[in-house]
């Protein structure tokens, strides 16, 4: 879910055409609805078709859109084989420009042309066809466990914001989480339940042989409004295990209800936002020499682990709330040096452990 201090960053959404306007009040709570990312890609969407319009003389302009914009939107954006400019973007960027663009309508009481869906299907169809034919995108690389224990023999000592981000990393790899699911959309400011994860989303208890915590999320890519999601989480003898990282975000919080991922700066909270952890996070990776691994990679990581030590299909889709063979996106491919590498720290820190 949004928050209304993000909401005035929203200037394309704002406006119902090419002039920017203020959102009113009755604008603000129908965006609410939405989840925070999801709104920065619809704002990106009316901007882009905001330059689209620019660049080819129809500005100003006012909503509704007519069919002939939109199927001329369509081509400009979206690739074709004579055109290969710098403004094309993909078939997937280019559906959610669409989606963006209904919801703007919509938000603005604008009927949006109805009659466009039979053309513009066979546009994506035909990106479709292009995209095939470009160099894809490399695969998000994965979060592994000496990325870990590297990230951990750094930070486990290191700044209070350090400290926390490192263990928003572990539970999000042992969570199998989005780091968006973990973080916060502004990094102070009062408490908003519905948008944090608070330490009294956390229950951790004793299970036979082990310990088993869960954490709470709200506001999840694939949550439905209101909807509780949760990230179950095994305790483990290890530095790496996921609930000790909780127990010290609970220790840290000293007795008070107050946000999970935070630290304290001259007695001021601040939360974890997710372009500070990428930021972070990508530096950390980079000046060790471990580019390309993202703020995804730690789910990505994490799914994979479990796959390649034989986790069955059905507890990994319970895991990482996937409902369908979507998981297998997931998956990086381990080297069989990389299964070897795993084995063997994962042995040397349980080694460690009983020492």
């Amino acid at each position: 879910m949004a928050s209304l201090e993000w909401l005035s960053s929203l200037t394309a959404l704002a406006g119902d055409g090419s002039d920017p306007k203020a959102l009113t009040a009755q604008h603000k709570h129908f965006l609410l609805g939405y989840r925070w990312n999801t709104l920065t890609c619809y704002n990106s969407a009316v901007k882009k078709y905001i330059k689209f319009a620019a660049a080819t003389g129809r500005t100003p302009f006012y909503l509704p859109l007519s069919d002939k914009d939109v199927f001329e939107f369509c081509y400009w954006a979206g690739r074709t084989f004579e055109s290969p400019a710098s403004h094309k973007v993909s078939l997937v960027t280019l559906a959610k420009c669409l989606a963006g663009i209904q919801v703007w309508h919509t938000m603005h009481d604008a009927p949006y042309p109805q009659n466009t869906k039979n053309k513009v299907t066979v546009f994506l169809k035909s990106s479709a066809y292009i995209d095939a034919e470009s160099a894809s995108k490399p695969k998000k690389k994965a979060v592994m466990i000496r990325h870990l224990v590297m990230l951990t023999t750094a930070w486990i000592n290191g700044t209070e914001f350090q400290k926390a981000l490192l263990d928003l990393a572990i539970v999000a790899f042992w969570g199998l989480a989005r780091l968006g699911e973990l973080t916060y959309n502004d990094k102070s400011g009062p408490l908003r339940k519905s948008a944090l994860v608070m330490v009294s989303d956390i229950s951790i208890s004793s299970t036979g042989p082990g310990r088993r915590a869960i954490v709470q999320i709200r506001g999840a890519k694939t949550a439905e409004p209101g909807e509780i999601q949760e990230l179950n989480l095994i305790g483990m003898k290890l530095m790496l295990c996921p609930i000790l990282a909780l127990e010290r975000r609970i220790k840290d919080a000293k007795d008070r209800d107050t946000s999970l991922f935070r630290y304290w700066e001259a007695g001021q909270r601040i939360h974890i936002t997710k372009p500070a952890a990428c930021r972070a996070l990508t530096q950390f990776w980079n000046s060790n020499g471990c580019s390309g691994i993202s703020g995804h990679s730690f789910r990505v990581g994490g799914a994979s682990l479990r796959h390649v030590t034989g986790v069955a299909q059905e507890e990994l889709c319970w895991l990482g709330r996937w409902n369908s063979d979507s998981y297998k996106l997931y998956l990086w491919d381990y080297s069989a040096e990389d299964i070897t590498d795993t084995r063997t720290i994962m042995h040397e820190l349980q080694d460690c452990w009983k020492k």
